[in-house]
């Protein structure tokens, strides 16, 4: 019997790989491959830089791409790593939350917003400090 290799070339995603990982139906969720990019990130062996240094594909849908790059921005400043150029290209006109799902007149929605990492202004994509607590992976 073959084997059929790994299922990923490395144990950790690149911010690149992530929008086409949203665009596929799931029923975990749409931003299921942007925590696990999350989960990868804090992996012993992952190469934080080669994660995040390939811009985004030209058509990535604007939403995904301002996600994505509000994530890689946050995850960056709190390793004090420079952040990738191409995330500045990223941003919404007005603000929104990461998780759609999350109503932005809730009391969620305020708390996720009190406790956003500062990349969040910048991008007006507001998440809280929780989202990188996922799948088992709880920082600081």
């Amino acid at each position: 019997m073959e084997s059929a290799g790994p299922l990923r070339p490395r144990p950790y995603l690149l911010a690149k790989e992530v929008p086409q990982l949203m665009a596929r139906p799931s029923v975990r969720g749409r931003h299921l491959p942007l925590r696990q990019f999350v989960k990868d990130w804090y992996v012993p062996s992952a190469d934080r830089a080669e994660m995040v240094a390939d811009p985004l594909e030209a058509d990535v849908a604007l939403g995904d791409a301002v996600r994505i790059a509000t994530v890689v921005h946050a995850l960056c400043d709190s390793e004090s790593m420079a952040v990738p150029s191409w995330v500045f290209d990223y941003r919404f006109e007005d603000d929104e939350m990461l998780v759609e799902q999350v109503p932005w007149h809730s009391a969620l929605g305020a708390c996720e917003r009190r406790e956003a990492p500062a990349a969040c202004l910048w991008h007006r994509c507001w998440f809280g400090n929780g989202f990188f607590e996922v799948l088992g992976v709880h920082v600081r």
